[in-house]
């Protein structure tokens, strides 16, 4: 075809948000972001328990080793 197609001057007003609707989605956003951060922080936590939980079983209790003294 190759006809030049001039588009109306408002053609892109027609596609833009209103401000309400940006408000929406900004507030979406936020509540994301947020949850995302939530979730990062209780992972961070739950592995602090983890390596915390590892290195209480690799040390020796004492009260173990006075049941073994006591035993022996």
């Amino acid at each position: 075809m190759g006809l030049p197609f001039p588009r109306p001057i408002d053609y892109y007003a027609g596609r833009v948000k209103t401000n309400n609707n940006m408000e929406k989605v900004k507030g979406w956003i936020a509540i994301r972001k947020e949850a995302k951060l939530e979730a990062e922080e209780r992972r961070k936590v739950k592995e602090g328990k983890n390596l915390a939980k590892e290195i209480q079983e690799k040390r020796p209790s004492k009260k173990k080793e006075e049941i073994e003294s006591v035993k022996k």
